[in-house]
C-alpha cells in the first residue's frame, strides 16, 4: 500500500553563534514543501505526537488530523531545563517550511509549521529543527531531526 508522504526538505546556511545580547535575527517564512509517494514504514512515528529529550531542553511535536487539499499545521514546542532559557536572538528554523517561532516566556517557545497534503492517507512531515538555549554562562546551538505522521482525511 502506498501512502502520500509530505516531506519538508531542510537547508540552512550555518549561522554564527548569537549571544543573548544581540539584536534579533530575521526569520524566513517562505514555504517550500513537496509531496512524495512512498511505501508505509513500520518505523513511522506515532500519529499525532513525538517527543525529544535533549541536553538542557525537551521538544514535543504534535498535530491533529487534517483534510487533503487544505492547510494543516504541526506544532513544535521547545521547553528549556534548569537554568537555561530560550535564546531570543537565535533564528529558530524548521527550515524551508512556513513556520513562526513564538516565545512563551523565558523558558519555552512554540513553532507552528504549516503544510498542505495532496491526498488522504498519512502525511509524514519531517525536517531539521534548529534551536538555541542559553544559560548565564553559555549558549548552545542544537539541531534535531523531527518527523511526524499526520492522519489526512
Amino acid at each position: 500500500m502506498r501512502t502520500t508522504v509530505l516531506t519538508v526538505l531542510v537547508a540552512l546556511v550555518v549561522s554564527p553563534v548569537l549571544g543573548c545580547d544581540r539584536a534579533p535575527a530575521r526569520r524566513d517564512p517562505t514555504p517550500a514543501a513537496s509531496s512524495v509517494a512512498a511505501p508505509a514504514s513500520a518505523a513511522a512515528p506515532a500519529p499525532g505526537k513525538s517527543h525529544v529529550d535533549g541536553k538542557n531542553f525537551t521538544i514535543d511535536v504534535s498535530a491533529t488530523p487534517c483534510k487533503a487539499g487544505q492547510e494543516c499545521a504541526m506544532t513544535i514546542k521547545l521547553v528549556t531545563a534548569a537554568e537555561f532559557h530560550v535564546n531570543k536572538e537565535y533564528p529558530y528554523k524548521f527550515t524551508r517550511a512556513a513556520g513562526d517561532f513564538v516565545e512563551q516566556g523565558e523558558k519555552s517557545g512554540t513553532m507552528t509549521v504549516r503544510f498542505k497534503p495532496d491526498t488522504a492517507g498519512e502525511a509524514k512531515v519531517g525536517g531539521r529543527y534548529k534551536l538555541s538555549v542559553c544559560s548565564a554562562d553559555q549558549c548552545q546551538i542544537e539541531e534535531e531531526n523531527l518527523e511526524m505522521a499526520v492522519p489526512v482525511m
